[in-house]
Formats: C-alpha cells, structure tokens, sequence
C-alpha cells in the first residue's frame, strides 16, 4: 500500500551557524539526484552532535510537506521544506495517519518508524521561532525518523511503500501527545511500552517518568 511519497530530500554538514555556540548540520540543501543510503543514513549528510541525534533509531528525519502551511499560518511566517532540517519533505503522510513500527519501502531502502522528533533550542534559533519547539510538543505535530533495515537508493518523488504494520493502538501523533505529557500522565505513558518498535531512548525517558 502507498502511503505517500518523498517531495523532497535534503542533506547537509556540520558548519558553524551566526546564532550557534557550536556546529550544527540543521541548515540542509536540496538534491535532485539519487542518494544513496548506508546503515548510518543519506551518504552526503552528516551530523554534528552525534550524542543526541543521529542514533541507530533516528538515521533519517522526516517531515510532511503540508504541515508547513499551518507552522506558516500560525506564527506568520514564509518557511519552506528544509527549514526544519529534516532529510525527506513527505506528501500523503500526517502524524495521525502512521504508526511507530510501520515498515516502509522507499526506493530500494527498508525503514521502521521509530520516534518523533523532539524539538530542542536549535529549531527555534535556526527558524528564530522562540515558542516554535513548545508548539511541535503542544501540537504533536513533530515530524518523524525512520530506523534503517536495508540500505540501498532514494529519490525525490519515491513512493513510501507500507510493507507492514506491527501495531495500530497508537498513532504517532496519539503516542507524541502520550509522551511529551509522560510526567503528569504516568498511567497513560505506559500504554507506551507496549510499542515494540518505538527507540529505546523513548522507552528509556518513558520507563524514567513512571
């Protein structure tokens, strides 16, 4: 089954941003061409803070394309695909719509949802949205990543493919509004351990609040 596909892919180094006490690889550029991707992502983008981003579970970000409309509407503003530093800018998938533990073939490469994107203080300084991180978490409208099952190539206007869909309890946008809520809602977060697929850092933080 189609679930939607990729408009556009983005990649990027770590380089020394005006706003940025260290490097950061946020700020990404489009490509046209064939990427290929290895078990640690897209060949030509690379992470700077290796610590916090970029782990097994989260070697390829992605966005939807039509959730820029509302950040746009929202905070009056003219961002556009990559802003966010994703790799992939999606059509056809919301977080409302997929699931963690989904597998998804685009090109020839293997996925498995993993987690969504906890926003930290770079988004807001690489957008200079201040409140721009509280309302991905307000509205669990976060993006996502992607683990790598198999490598291979992509390419924009690549469909995803569903290949298979261990659970459906939660929807990623449900189990994000779960999770940025896991302190004050303990009882609800452990519907999340259920969740096979879901990264074992999100397990980990969960497991920590309750």
């Amino acid at each position: 089954m189609i679930l939607g596909r990729v408009e556009k892919i983005f990649v990027g180094k770590p380089k020394k941003e005006p706003w940025a006490s260290a490097l950061t690889s946020i700020s990404k550029q489009e490509v046209q061409d064939r990427q290929r991707v290895d078990r640690f992502g897209l060949v030509n983008d690379e992470q700077a803070d290796k610590v916090n981003h970029g782990g097994a579970a989260m070697r390829l970000h992605a966005h939807p394309i039509e959730r820029y409309a509302f950040w746009n509407n929202k905070f009056m503003t003219k961002l556009e695909a990559g802003a966010f530093g994703e790799n992939f800018a999606t059509s056809g998938l919301l977080e409302e719509q997929i699931y963690v533990g989904d597998i998804c073939r685009i090109g020839t490469v293997t996925v498995q949802l993993s987690q969504g994107r906890v926003p930290c203080h770079k988004l807001c300084d690489h957008t200079d949205i201040k409140e721009l991180a509280y309302w991905f978490q307000k509205t669990g409208y976060t993006g996502w990543y992607y683990r790598i099952l198999e490598t291979g190539h992509v390419q924009a206007a690549d469909a995803i493919e569903l290949i298979e869909r261990p659970q459906s309890n939660l929807s990623l946008l449900e189990l994000n509004k779960i999770f940025f809520t896991r302190k004050s809602n303990p009882d609800l977060a452990r519907k999340i351990l259920e969740v096979e697929a879901l990264s074992a850092e999100w397990l980990e933080k969960i497991r920590g609040a309750i």
